[in-house]
């Protein structure tokens, strides 16, 4: 994750934020079916740390993702929920979107994802505690299973 804002917000301020993050999946529970043509659901958790650039309160805060997929013939849905983490400081939300797995020239799969985002009103605490905003992200599957994305958007202090 990393998010770029230009100052520190202020009580009430509407901030943009924009950025990449690159996760790498911990736990994946497969819930029926089996990777391939037929129908594939799983709930997986992934984690990595946020790279910011400037002044931006998220530098070096942990992210989990929470996601519940659902995938048929290579194309599917995602929902599930997000968490940041620096210190005592911490915000929550949600997230949804579509990923859908194409083949290059050489047959090699790569899969595309795009969807929002949206932070819980007050379900933060500390520096982060009255968050509220959201936007859109894209991303790819990288090739060790990790996600490579990117965000943007914006939140209310």
């Amino acid at each position: 994750l990393t998010v770029c804002m230009s100052t520190l917000a202020q009580a009430g301020e509407i901030v943009r934020v924009s950025g990449k993050a690159t996760d790498k999946i911990i736990n994946m529970e497969p819930v029926y079916g089996t990777p391939g043509p037929t129908r594939f659901a799983y709930r997986s958790v992934a984690k990595g740390i946020a790279r910011a650039a400037g002044d931006a309160v998220f530098d070096g805060a942990e992210r989990t993702i929470r996601a519940n997929w659902d995938i048929q013939g290579g194309v599917g849905t995602g929902n599930g929920f997000f968490t940041v983490v620096k210190g005592s400081d911490s915000a929550g939300g949600q997230w949804n979107g579509m990923c859908s797995t194409v083949l290059d020239k050489d047959g090699k799969p790569s899969t595309y994802c795009a969807g929002g985002w949206t932070f819980s009103p007050n379900g933060g605490s500390g520096a982060f505690a009255t968050l509220s905003g959201g936007g859109s992200w894209t991303g790819t599957v990288s090739p060790d299973g990790g996600f490579d994305g990117a965000f943007e958007g914006q939140y209310t202090r």
